[in-house]
């Protein structure tokens, strides 16, 4: 195994969440459809945040230009993004330091530039 895949793996490992912490609740929550907005959001972000997710809410059109500033923040210097409507929104805009791919070919094709 590479040095890479046993850093990941590692990191992984080190911060799995102990049972019964939120997560076994999150996963059995039950769809609830007749909920407004707000509730569905905050369903999303507490279901986000029991697996140490990251949940920010920006105002509509905010979202490039906030990416634009947390990714070099976050040392990011290579972003792989999808083929569709917010792929090809990331893609007209140039983050600084930023080398933005394309996502358009099933994952197996991108297993040796995604751990190597």
């Amino acid at each position: 195994m590479n040095e890479a895949r046993q850093a990941i793996l590692q990191r992984l490992r080190s911060t799995r969440m102990p049972a019964g912490d939120g997560v076994q609740a999150a996963r059995a929550a039950p769809a609830h459809e007749d909920w407004d907005s707000e509730r569905l959001i905050a369903r999303f972000s507490e279901r986000q945040q029991a697996v140490r997710g990251e949940v920010y809410r920006l105002p509509r059109g905010q979202w490039l230009n906030w990416l634009a500033l947390e990714l070099p923040r976050r040392g990011l210097r290579r972003v792989l993004a999808g083929s569709g409507d917010i792929g090809r929104q990331l893609a007209a805009v140039d983050i600084r330091g930023v080398q933005l791919r394309t996502y358009d070919q099933p994952i197996e094709a991108w297993k040796p530039q995604l751990f190597e």
